[in-house]
């Protein structure tokens, strides 16, 4: 039983370096956790989605604001948020592609992780003017950042 006992306090003691061990490695001591609670390898799926959008550690779910992403200030900036042309000139050809399929009444445009959304307001800014490809319009803005 006293051997028992000891063996409990030992695995208490591995467990406790083991939170202590995740919490100081961060992203890295989260994933390894992840493998060794699954017993071996994670999918390439499993790494990313933990890498870009875990609570915590994820690069585009971090909170505070020297994580920041996006912009002059973060880690990368896109063409819409250098200039508005970029999205204007594919407002300009989405409104070409829907006549050219023969003015639907509904025409649903999905943007997959748009950010603060400048790409999607420069695309309906540029085609404010053609009001039945507006009308037409169903946007649907996809985003998994806070």
């Amino acid at each position: 039983q006293q051997q028992h006992h000891h063996h409990q306090q030992q695995q208490q003691q591995q467990n406790a370096r083991t939170k202590n061990d995740i919490k100081n490695k961060g992203l890295l001591g989260h994933i390894e956790s992840l493998i060794k609670f699954r017993g071996g390898p994670i999918t390439v799926h499993e790494f990313m989605s933990e890498a870009l959008t875990n609570p915590t550690y994820g690069y585009y779910t971090k909170t505070s604001s020297k994580d920041a992403v996006f912009g002059k200030s973060g880690d990368f900036t896109t063409s819409p948020e250098i200039s508005q042309i970029f999205g204007e000139l594919l407002g300009v050809w989405c409104a070409t592609i829907w006549e050219q399929l023969g003015s639907p009444e509904e025409l649903h445009l999905i943007e997959f992780g748009p950010g603060r959304g400048t790409l999607m307001m420069d695309l309906l800014r540029g085609t404010s003017n053609f009001k039945k490809f507006s009308e037409a319009l169903r946007v649907h803005l996809i985003e998994i950042s806070p």
